[in-house]
């Protein structure tokens, strides 16, 4: 059963799914721990880590101020990051959940930040914002621009990579354990039909630990990236008959998008191949 926020539950659950994290997920929780707002507990989930990562978070759990809650859950089995995710929103107590994947960081402003909106528009289902990789220099602070991202855009493109989404405890939906890739943005897009996402352009609020299409994670793997954006698209015609025509040219979309992140990739080689 999920839990009922009360007085005394923080505005925000941050779920951190954990899966052989042991050499990123320090950076990640510290930056938690810097947040310039206080309400907040975390939820790490460690998803059947081999290595030293259920250790390492008793420690850093053990570790923590003394005005932040912590809570490790220890999987048995690893069901991939939307099972994991799925087990920290069913325990969260906070009003709004924020995700943060294990090698990626926050700067110290951003549930800050996201409170700012959140407090004029506490009925906001689905917010994100932009993000940079890990060492670039965040650009000048400015003003947020808000912009809404309806279902209809959200099928050609994501709102924001994982660690840089909020979302209200309250949504009954949750991520399909059935699918490892593309697993939030098919999440995003079913929620869209409810109401429309909320970007905030020009807040750059999360560095992502690696590239997204680098190797080593799951973005690594492209060809399983585009199955995956395929399955979302027949998953959504499923659910919405008015899909059914448009189908086919969204199918050609997401093969053409792979085809040409080929062609950049072969570039790149082709000019590291020179230099060298």
């Amino acid at each position: 059963m999920t839990p009922v926020t009360s007085p005394q539950s923080p505005l925000f659950s941050v779920v951190i799914p954990c899966f052989n994290a042991v050499n990123t997920v320090r950076r990640a929780l510290e930056s938690c721990f810097l947040q310039s707002e206080r309400s907040v507990e975390i939820l790490l989930v460690d998803d059947a880590s081999s290595d030293a990562t259920p250790a390492l978070l008793a420690e850093l759990a053990a570790a923590a101020p003394a005005d932040m809650q912590v809570h490790v859950h220890c999987l048995q089995n690893n069901g991939g990051p939307a099972r994991a995710r799925n087990f920290g929103w069913d325990r969260a107590t906070g009003r709004y959940l924020a995700f943060l994947d294990a090698d990626d960081c926050w700067d110290p402003d951003k549930l800050a930040n996201i409170r700012e909106y959140l407090q004029h528009n506490p009925e906001t289902l689905l917010l994100g914002h932009p993000h940079r990789q890990l060492g670039e220099t965040r650009p000048e602070p400015e003003p947020a621009r808000v912009r809404l991202m309806s279902y209809w855009q959200l099928l050609l493109r994501n709102i924001a990579q994982t660690s840089c989404i909020v979302v209200a405890r309250a949504v009954t939906l949750r991520f399909d354990t059935d699918m490892r890739y593309t697993e939030d943005h098919d999440l995003w897009l079913r929620l869209t039909r409810q109401q429309a996402a909320v970007c905030l352009d020009g807040l750059t609020l999360t560095q992502l630990g690696r590239p997204q299409m680098s190797p080593g994670g799951l973005s690594g793997r492209r060809w399983a990236m585009r199955k995956g954006e395929l399955h979302m698209y027949i998953k959504a015609s499923r659910q919405d008959v008015r899909l059914l025509v448009m189908l086919p040219g969204l199918l050609a979309f997401s093969l053409l998008k792979h085809l040409w992140s080929l062609r950049t990739q072969v570039r790149s080689w082709r000019a590291t191949g020179a230099t060298t």
